[in-house]
């Protein structure tokens, strides 16, 4: 397939979506009066039809600021709605909508500015004056949390456009190899590069994840890293988007142990510390109960999990007596905790991000949530290798999803080719040209194995 045919998803409209824009406007005639954004506890909630709404007005007042095609839109924001709502109407305009860390000091915001050339920043009010620090480009701040100096609030910029703007013409002009982000990698091996996503990209990524993970909009994430990563961006704003999944933002991620319980998730995507985080919970609560019987009944629920989970593991069928047992254990105790901790409705558990302990995935395994684990790139638009529940290979970040290939170069480092790869490093044709090859195949940096089954195991990096 060349790299200007589009990907088509089957949109659950009945349509092909092949763009973010054409596939948020199909979503948004599906219901309507579903919740598409809400804060923990329901205290905000924007339902789809309000979304598409504000969506035309947010683009309506950002063509009015001259923001159209190609344009980039700097957004330094925590996880609220105003994030989807001002990324999506940029999107509607053919512009290209990038998040930055909200942790980024003033010197961090000028290069990352100057590369992206965004003239327009979306802000909150305690980020300005790290914005306004910086030498930047810049000349219109909006803030999405009222007034400030100089700057002009996202109330203004709703109620401000033109009502002669082509809207519907606008979206339409978008095509799948048109940026839809830019993600900036962390700049462990010097300044931060620009990994340009394109529409294509996306959409390539969430019709590989479908024939793994099935949403719609009955399903619930919750939104907590940032959406300068990868993996928020398409799990949950795309995803979203694309798949009609609910999506709850939660703007401190300290406050996700809080936030499980009240939303209850059926996806849900953890970085290890996470997963590690929440275990250590559990075995706090435990280690606290006061009651003989009942410690004594949590630690015996726990042993009979964990000696499931390593039958599953090794692909043993446990006999009566054990399988007997484990229902008991699940029905008196496990299934307690997963609805304590806010885990038992999940259709989808993944860790990825850097790699997890195997104890931590065979715990969770033993409570009955089977944490997949996946590996991924900002440079291959997140997921590109994952475990399944029918192969659990502890060890290995699993088998590419459908779509993308992997191979192995002769000093072993993991090549990965497909149509989720990037265009390009933003402004930095050479950087390119080191990483991706005259045959597609994009150099991750990893050195890894490739074992008989098509598992992927990464052992080390390169550099």
């Amino acid at each position: 397939m060349s790299e200007s045919e589009p990907i088509l998803f089957p949109h659950e409209s009945g349509r092909s979506v092949a763009t973010l824009p054409e596939a948020f406007q199909a979503t948004v005639g599906m219901r309507p009066t579903a919740i598409a954004l809400r804060t923990v506890g329901g205290i905000r909630e924007v339902t789809w039809a309000e979304y598409g709404r504000r969506v035309e007005a947010i683009a309506r007042g950002l063509a009015a600021l001259g923001v159209g095609p190609r344009d980039t839109v700097g957004i330094m924001l925590t996880n609220r709605p105003e994030f989807h709502l001002v990324d999506t109407a940029a999107l509607h305009l053919g512009a290209v909508p990038f998040s930055i860390y909200n942790t980024s000091s003033p010197q961090q915001i000028e290069y990352l500015f100057g590369n992206a050339g965004n003239a327009v920043v979306v802000t909150e009010q305690i980020f300005v004056p790290a914005v306004r620090a910086a030498s930047t480009a810049v000349t219109t701040t909006i803030v999405v949390d009222g007034p400030a100096a100089d700057a002009i609030t996202l109330d203004d910029v709703e109620h401000s456009g033109a009502t002669d703007f082509d809207f519907a013409a606008a979206w339409q002009a978008v095509r799948p190899e048109d940026l839809a982000t830019i993600i900036y990698t962390s700049g462990t091996t010097g300044p931060p590069k620009g990994v340009e996503i394109t529409h294509r990209n996306i959409i390539s990524e969430l019709t590989s994840l479908a024939e793994v993970v099935d949403v719609g909009f009955d399903d619930r994430v919750i939104s907590y890293l940032p959406a300068a990563h990868i993996a928020d961006r398409v799990s949950s704003h795309a995803a979203n988007m694309v798949r009609g999944i609910q999506v709850t933002t939660v703007p401190d991620p300290r406050e996700i142990g809080a936030a499980l319980p009240e939303v209850h998730p059926t996806f849900f995507f953890g970085v290890p510390r996470v997963w590690q985080k929440i275990r250590a919970g559990i075995e706090a609560k435990l280690a606290e109960e006061t009651s003989p019987v009942k410690k004594k009944l949590g630690a015996w629920a726990m042993r009979t999990g964990a000696a499931a989970a390593q039958a599953q593991l090794d692909g043993r069928t446990p006999n009566a007596i054990a399988t007997t047992q484990h229902t008991l254990a699940d029905k008196l105790v496990l299934q307690k905790v997963r609805s304590a901790i806010g885990m038992d409705q999940l259709t989808f558990a993944g860790s990825g991000a850097a790699a997890i302990p195997p104890e931590v995935l065979q715990f969770f395994l033993g409570l009955g949530i089977p944490v997949l684990e996946v590996w991924g790139m900002s440079e291959t638009t997140g997921v590109s290798t994952m475990t399944t529940p029918e192969n659990m290979r502890l060890g290995t970040v699993g088998k590419p999803v459908s779509g993308v290939e992997v191979t192995l170069a002769d000093d072993g480092e993991l090549l990965i080719r497909g149509p989720v790869v990037m265009r390009g490093y933003r402004k930095q044709p050479d950087k390119t040209a080191e990483t991706i090859d005259s045959d597609g195949w994009l150099a991750t940096g990893d050195i890894a194995e490739i074992d008989a089954d098509g598992n992927v195991r990464i052992v080390d990096r390169k550099k």
